[in-house]
C-alpha cells in the first residue's frame, strides 16, 4: 500500500510539474513580447494624439508650420517603427487580430499607406501647403481607420 501511495504521489507531482512547465512557458511566451505590444501600443497612441494635434493646427487661420512639421516628422518616425513591432508570436497578450499575422499583406499595405500619407504631410509642411498637409494627413487617418476596421479586436 505504501509503494502504491508513493507512486501516485510520484504520478501527482510529476502532473503538477509538466503544468507549471506548461503554464511557465506560456507565460514567457506571452512575455516575451510584452515590450513590442507596449511599444506599438505607445506609438500609436502617440500617433493619435499627434494628428488631432495637426488637424488643429492646420484648421487655424494662420498655421504654425514649424508646429505642424515637427510633428509630422515624428508622425513619419513613429509609422515607420511600427513594422518592426509586430513579429510573429506577438498576437498573445494583444488587442490585435491574429489576421495581422496570418495575412500580412494587407497590414504591411496599410501601413506604408499611413507613412506615405505622414511623409505627405511632413513634405507639404516644409513648403507651407495648406491643401497638401491636410490631404497627407487625410490619407494617414484613412490607413488607421481602414486597418482597424480589418484588423483590431475592440478587447
Amino acid at each position: 500500500m505504501k509503494r502504491f501511495l508513493l507512486s501516485i504521489s510520484a504520478r501527482s507531482l510529476a502532473s503538477v510539474s509538466i503544468a507549471l512547465l506548461v503554464a511557465g512557458s506560456a507565460y514567457a511566451k506571452e512575455s516575451a513580447f510584452e515590450h513590442e505590444i507596449k511599444s506599438r501600443q505607445d506609438i500609436f497612441a502617440s500617433i493619435e494624439d499627434k494628428s488631432d494635434l495637426v488637424e488643429n493646427l492646420l484648421d487655424e487661420d494662420k498655421p504654425d508650420w514649424q508646429k505642424i512639421m515637427l510633428n509630422s516628422q515624428h508622425l513619419v518616425a513613429h509609422a515607420a517603427s511600427l513594422k518592426a513591432l509586430f513579429p510573429i508570436g506577438s498576437h498573445e497578450g494583444s488587442r490585435a487580430k491574429v489576421f495581422v499575422w496570418e495575412k500580412p499583406e494587407k497590414f504591411n499595405q496599410l501601413l506604408m499607406e499611413l507613412n506615405m500619407g505622414f511623409q505627405q504631410l511632413e513634405t507639404a509642411s516644409q513648403r507651407n501647403m495648406l491643401s497638401e498637409a491636410e490631404a497627407g494627413l487625410e490619407r494617414a487617418q484613412a490607413s488607421c481607420k481602414s486597418c482597424h476596421r480589418i484588423n483590431r479586436s475592440l478587447w
